[in-house]
């Protein structure tokens, strides 16, 4: 049995094995069986094994199985990913021909252009935002009408940031976006403001690639916003290649970035992002980018137990982190507005998870977190 304490750490021996530029202890090569088999199963929840058989020329001692397992995904993903381009394309192509256009994110365009190959990014669905919020809904229509499904239940509210999950007849999966991410209302919490006029700033592919991408600094804001203020972290590590691949490619204007963000409110999140990438995948990059904010060493250093933590307890911590932020149980179902039976059920379903000490130092974490996201206050969580 692993205690939760050497979970923490083999979390960080996980992100050492992938990053770059970090270095190896020779504790890190000398895991036991057990250990192994926790590495590989945090690295098969955040899509992380593609990423893992390219960093295994570090002559580790890894267990035969577990390194063409890794080797597998690898081929997995890269066949994935061209189903997926494939059909994000006839995507595309029938809804301009019904006159909506659509901007394809994050892993569309970092996997293809950015990383040095599209297979170590594995995606688990497609994102299309349509750059007219009205017509979200009549794109969903028309893609339902022609033969996708519905996937998993839908969590968001009816006007959210996104639509119901779609199934295309080959299993692969879909998410049409209002907006890039949810409102304050949405979130029930501070969220940065859009610019509307990002779809001026939209970029295409190749010559053969029908879709339009963000530009650089607007993708760089995107995955800044959506895994600091949307997922607080929870979305996965993949997030700090995301970042170090863009600023090997493309060199902001650090001022005119900074103001940027300032106005826009995500400059705390960028702070942020840029830290763990400089403590966690490639020392440096922090004094680079001119930051103006330092971020709280005890947020960095706790930033592993967020990143990789357990997807299947992801929704309890949350709910722990968001009672402990206002108030308890009581005043979180207060607050939750316009659905708190929802919300009541939620936290009943998850009950047997609430005690739990991990999810506990884990939603504490977060709270921090969020504490200093929102105001620059730091917590002794």
């Amino acid at each position: 049995m692993i205690s939760e304490e050497r979970k923490s750490e083999l979390r960080r021996v996980l992100l050492r094995f992938l990053a770059p530029g970090a270095a190896l202890p020779e504790a890190d090569a000398l895991l036991l069986h057990d250990e192994w088999l926790v590495i590989d199963a945090m690295a098969h929840q955040h899509r992380l094994q593609p990423l893992l058989s390219n960093s295994v020329g570090r002559s580790l001692p890894v267990p035969p199985a577990l390194r063409e397992g890794w080797g597998q995904a690898a081929r997995d993903a890269a066949i994935e990913m061209l189903a997926q381009r494939g059909a994000m394309f006839d995507l595309v192509r029938t809804l301009r021909s019904e006159g909506i256009e659509t901007v394809a994110l994050k892993g569309a365009w970092l996997g293809w252009y950015v990383w040095p190959a599209p297979e170590l990014r594995p995606m688990r669905d497609l994102d299309l935002l349509t750059t007219q919020r009205a017509q979200a809904q009549v794109a969903w229509d028309i893609v339902r009408d022609s033969g996708w499904t519905l996937g998993k239940d839908h969590e968001g509210s009816e006007d959210g940031k996104e639509l119901p999950e779609l199934i295309s007849p080959d299993g692969l999966a879909l998410e049409i976006h209002r907006a890039l991410w949810e409102d304050h209302h949405e979130a029930h919490r501070p969220m940065p403001v859009p610019d509307p006029a990002m779809f001026e700033r939209t970029r295409s592919g190749d010559a053969d690639d029908p879709a339009r991408y963000l530009c650089e600094e607007d993708m760089f804001m995107h995955v800044v916003i959506h895994s600091a203020y949307s997922h607080w972290l929870d979305a996965g590590p993949l997030v700090l290649a995301d970042i170090d691949f863009l600023l090997q490619r493309w060199t902001p204007d650090w001022p005119k970035l900074w103001e940027r963000a300032e106005r826009e409110e995500w400059s705390r999140g960028a702070a942020l992002m840029l830290a763990l990438v400089d403590r966690w995948w490639r020392p440096g990059t922090f004094a680079a980018s001119q930051c103006p904010h330092p971020t709280p060493t005890a947020i960095v250093e706790a930033a592993p137990d967020l990143l990789l933590q357990d997807l299947d307890h992801r929704r309890a911590s949350r709910l722990v982190a968001e009672w402990d932020n206002r108030g308890g149980i009581i005043g979180r179902v207060v607050q939750h507005g316009s659905q708190p039976i929802e919300f009541a059920k939620k936290a009943m379903a998850r009950a047997g998870e609430l005690t739990n000490p991990e999810i506990r130092a884990q939603a504490r974490q977060t709270v921090a977190l969020k504490l200093w996201l929102e105001s620059g206050e730091q917590s002794l969580a």
